[in-house]
């Protein structure tokens, strides 16, 4: 788990600040070692253009869950590898087949549970609409009947709506 302080210093570095983190390495049980040492590299989701979770700079892989990444393997010795580019439809069908072991940064709901395990989310995000500013104002989902709307098909908001 993050510290509060850790999330202090990744959040602050999201919003124009330079915190750096204390390098100390955590308390992990013999079994979590054990995996470790039997699993030193674990393969990652690299969505390419979900900013600011994860994106593609200068050729590097960057944004906050690749933050949080790192500074998990700073403090456990385990490691990380990015694997899968593409759209968001195609990661999730990736990692439904085994292509990668970890997929970041995914909403939980029934579905991806039969496929994956899920951590405690380490960042929540309100779910907002957006229009242009000479339409009526949505103030409930009753506001989008007979309207149309733009969503992306793999997003779990998509699902409720």
């Amino acid at each position: 788990m993050v510290s509060g302080r850790e999330f202090i210093a990744i959040s602050e570095k999201w919003q124009a600040s330079s915190v750096i983190t204390e390098n100390k390495k955590i308390h992990l049980s013999p079994e979590e070692d054990k995996w470790i040492s039997d699993n030193p590299v674990v393969t990652v989701s690299n969505q390419i253009n979900t900013e600011p979770f994860s994106f593609m700079k200068n050729g590097n892989q960057q944004g906050i869950a690749v933050d949080y990444l790192n500074l998990i393997s700073e403090k456990t010795g385990l490691k990380f590898k990015f694997e899968k580019q593409g759209k968001w439809e195609d990661v999730i069908e990736s990692f439904k087949y085994g292509e990668f072991q970890l997929l970041h940064s995914a909403n939980r709901d029934a579905e991806r549970d039969q496929y994956g395990l899920f951590s405690p989310p380490y960042l929540t995000m309100p779910i907002v609409n957006f229009g242009r500013v000479v339409s009526p104002r949505i103030n409930s989902i009753e506001d989008l009947k007979n309207r149309k709307i733009g969503v992306v098909s793999s997003f779990t908001i998509t699902k409720k709506l």
